[in-house]
């Protein structure tokens, strides 16, 4: 958890170090979350969920909630410039205007692999909610055309946001 003060709980084997409640600056903590929370626009019980399960299942939880966030399919979407922002992104999934591997999904928090292909449909409600200016994709998606996929699974370092501190999400949920 690195600069936060710990306290150690548990006992042999199943000792881990916690963050102490009252060395945390619970106001950062707050805005850190909030930022986490709008700029993937999912509710506050699918983040406290995926913070539990990053740290039951890796050791670098900040890495592997970051890649999980990264890797949901209406942020790929948006990342690949099919829709002009996150909400139009998991608007176009909810219509059915992407495909994944030839087949509609509707669900925004799919997870996308390295085997998923994404297509978008077109048509006037796909014009409608696709940028004006499309951007580049991140170095670990390709795009071409209406189509894209996942190069290689995105490093730490290619997915560090630079105004989003992920330790302190974390934190957040670890602490309460």
């Amino acid at each position: 958890m690195g600069k936060y003060a710990t306290r150690t709980i548990g006992t042999g084997t199943h000792r881990r170090e916690k963050p102490s409640r009252n060395a945390v600056p619970f106001a950062k903590l707050m805005e850190e979350k909030t930022k986490c929370l709008r700029r993937y626009g999912i509710p506050e019980r699918m983040l406290r969920r995926y913070v539990k399960d990053t740290i039951e299942e890796s050791e670098n939880p900040a890495e592997h909630l970051l890649r999980k966030l990264e890797l949901r399919l209406d942020n790929v979407v948006y990342l690949l410039s099919f829709a002009k922002d996150r909400p139009a992104a998991r608007e176009m999934i909810r219509r059915g205007l992407i495909l994944v591997n030839n087949v509609p999904r509707d669900d925004p928090s799919y997870t996308v692999g390295t085997e998923d292909m994404l297509r978008a449909k077109g048509g006037d409600a796909a014009r409608r909610l696709a940028p004006a200016h499309p951007h580049a994709p991140p170095p670990w998606l390709v795009r071409e055309l209406r189509e894209g996929w996942l190069r290689h699974y995105p490093h730490f370092q290619e997915l560090r946001q630079p105004d989003l501190d992920i330790h302190a999400v974390i934190v957040y949920y670890t602490v309460l």
